[in-house]
């Protein structure tokens, strides 16, 4: 969620594994996802969990293109291409005014945050038992504990 541009195969799939185990969101995903989804899409994603493939994950938000695995290397590599051969300066200073527009510049304060509810969580029950399940391969009964 941190990238610039994601790119990704037919192949792909995404989820919200956290709620799987019990745990928080972890590594910026809380402070990134209702930026890129808005907080509808973003709750829809974490409190439902669906396993999204490549194209729904591109008409969210998620991903900025999707391409056939068979042509996938030499996507990237013209993507690549076309990047180099602008202006990095303009992108650098447009990408900093993007980021201060949609309030990026408080990542360090939220990842804090986000830490410490990660911690609390996998100090508790819920991750307890998500653990248990996922090592057992099995559906966590988390109103049982």
């Amino acid at each position: 969620m941190a990238c610039d541009l994601v790119v990704c195969s037919t192949r792909a799939r995404f989820e919200w594994a956290y709620a799987k185990t019990g745990l928080t969101g972890a590594e910026s995903a809380t402070f990134l996802l209702p930026r890129l989804l808005g907080l509808r899409r973003a709750l829809d994603v974490v409190l439902l969990n669906p396993r999204l493939t490549a194209e729904e994950g591109r008409t969210l938000g998620l991903v900025s293109a999707v391409h056939p695995a068979e042509c996938f290397d030499a996507e990237v590599e013209a993507l690549t291409r076309r990047l180099a051969a602008g202006p990095p300066g303009a992108f650098a200073k447009t990408k900093a005014l993007l980021n201060a527009a949609a309030g990026m510049e408080r990542l360090d304060q939220h990842l804090d945050r986000e830490l410490e509810e990660l911690v609390r969580a996998a100090d508790g029950p819920e991750f307890a038992e998500g653990l248990d399940a996922f090592l057992e391969k099995r559906t966590p009964r988390f109103g049982e504990q």
